[in-house]
């Protein structure tokens, strides 16, 4: 059985209006309170965690991103026609993207370098070196029809990444796993092939997400399945959550960590009983979450 650990964690001198969204990744916070209200903390669960970067946004965001070094800040509107990056090392806005179609963007590893991937209208595919913003791949996938991208996640390897989108005027989306250093050396034609070509597996509504670097997570409407990488076949079904208002989702093997707009939920894979923490927001990464809840008190929640 796994064992749900809570850790309050003070936030001294900043009092928090309210905590909309939130990203945590290893040893950072962000979080946008009220309308555009931007917090960075860094040393997350240490004596020594402090707020290292403040600023107001003068625009609302929907949602925030860290990247897996900490170092870049992604932020999305609501509807998803507007993005901004921030390099938090060196205190700036590094790149705006804005237009009049829904954008998908998502950061990941590429080797050493960190990247940032996104699509700013159906078909097309980009990615680029951050923070020099060095471009290593253009891609158009429209053919026969436009691919219109949901969601992109880095497999953690620094190599692979999982691609979700579906065809224009198609319901079910489809898993493309690739290496993005592969699609970056070769011509854009061949890339498209690889994107447009057979899927890991189809569903409709269906999210991915790494589970360590060999594994992934794939949530449908109906199901929770852990598949291999490398594996064509033999996906098992561990356990089947809503997919309903999920607004993020992390797994390990024997574990998944569910977040809604209202609460946290840890189910275990072995089909034991899932446990539920009531919050006004939260934010993944890994074995751990980082949970508000609706007196303003922040927690670091830590599963194993």
């Amino acid at each position: 059985m796994s064992r749900v650990r809570t850790e309050p964690l003070a936030i001294r001198g900043i009092p928090l209006i309210w905590p909309r969204v939130a990203a945590f990744q290893g040893g950072s916070l962000a979080l946008v309170d009220g309308r555009d209200q931007l917090l960075v903390f860094s040393d997350v669960g240490t004596a020594s965690m402090r707020v290292t970067f403040a600023e107001r946004l003068d625009w609302k965001p929907g949602w925030v991103r860290l990247s897996p070094t900490e170092r870049f800040l992604l932020l999305g509107s609501s509807k998803g026609n507007y993005v901004q990056i921030y390099d938090l090392k060196d205190k700036k806005v590094l790149v705006e993207l804005a237009g009049p179609e829904t954008m998908v963007a998502s950061m990941g590893l590429l080797g050493d370098d960190e990247v940032l991937v996104h699509s700013r209208r159906p078909g097309r595919l980009d990615a680029v070196v951050l923070p020099s913003l060095r471009s290593i791949l253009s891609v158009d996938v429209s053919r026969p029809r436009p691919l219109v991208w949901t969601s992109f996640a880095s497999m953690g390897d620094g190599e692979r990444w999982a691609f979700v989108g579906h065809r224009f005027l198609e319901r079910d989306d489809q898993l493309v796993i690739a290496s993005l250093e592969e699609l970056s050396s070769i011509g854009p034609a061949e890339a498209a092939e690889v994107l447009g070509g057979t899927p890991v597996m189809s569903a409709v509504e269906l999210i991915a997400r790494p589970v360590g670097t060999d594994q992934v997570a794939v949530l449908t409407a109906t199901a929770l399945v852990l598949r291999a990488l490398d594996a064509d076949t033999d996906i098992e079904q561990l356990v089947t959550p809503k997919l309903a208002q999920l607004q993020d989702l992390s797994a390990t093997t024997s574990l998944v960590i569910s977040a809604y707009p209202d609460r946290l939920v840890v189910s275990p894979l072995d089909g034991g009983e899932a446990t539920e923490l009531p919050c006004l927001t939260s934010a993944l990464s890994g074995h751990r979450a980082v949970v508000i809840d609706r007196k303003r008190n922040v927690s670091l929640v830590t599963v194993g």
